[in-house]
């Protein structure tokens, strides 16, 4: 769950970033189209990233089944697809909080985009960064179905461990 929040969390911050600095019809439009995961179901995901997977060694020759399908990876791309919007709310509206004053002086002082993410950004979004990091680490713990046709063999989560307990009746 924490490493799947902070894959998230960083991916939506890199998008939030870029969006901002490119303000072009195309990122904004990217960044809309990203976010039409959370409104699809799980197992939806999994299947159409392990058809993904399957197409891609039929046309590449390329064994994508052992790098994404049923590894922790795969899960780990099912989780950035499926929560990517989750991250992107909150850091989208802590980055509306910063004026562009403050970008501005700190470009103005010759720093470079990443440098201004790294000096100026990143402290004023800890909150947010913070909130988008719990809100994506709940909703992993709770995420089933991608998790059961994704895991690896012998690859349990609090979800999984759950379900299991519940179909068993040893769960009070």
């Amino acid at each position: 769950g924490a490493s799947g929040a902070l894959l998230v969390v960083t991916v939506a911050l890199m998008v939030i970033h870029g969006v901002r600095h490119d303000r072009s019809g195309f990122a904004t439009g990217a960044a809309r189209l990203a976010s039409l995961g959370y409104a699809t179901p799980g197992t939806v995901i999994a299947v159409g990233i392990l058809i993904t997977v399957g197409l891609t060694r039929d046309w590449t020759g390329w064994p994508m089944g052992a790098i994404l399908g049923t590894t922790i990876a795969g899960i780990l791309y099912g989780y950035l697809i499926r929560f990517f919007v989750v991250a992107y709310g909150p850091l989208e509206s802590g980055f509306a909080k910063i004026g562009p004053n403050l970008e501005g002086a700190a470009r103005s002082l010759g720093h470079t985009p990443l440098q201004v993410l790294r000096r100026v950004h990143l402290p004023l979004l800890r909150p947010s960064l913070l909130s988008a990091a719990m809100l994506v680490f709940v909703d992993i713990t709770k995420e089933l179905p991608a998790t059961m046709i994704l895991r690896p063999f012998n690859f349990d989560t609090l979800a999984i461990e759950a379900f299991r307990m519940a179909s068993t009746e040893r769960l009070d």
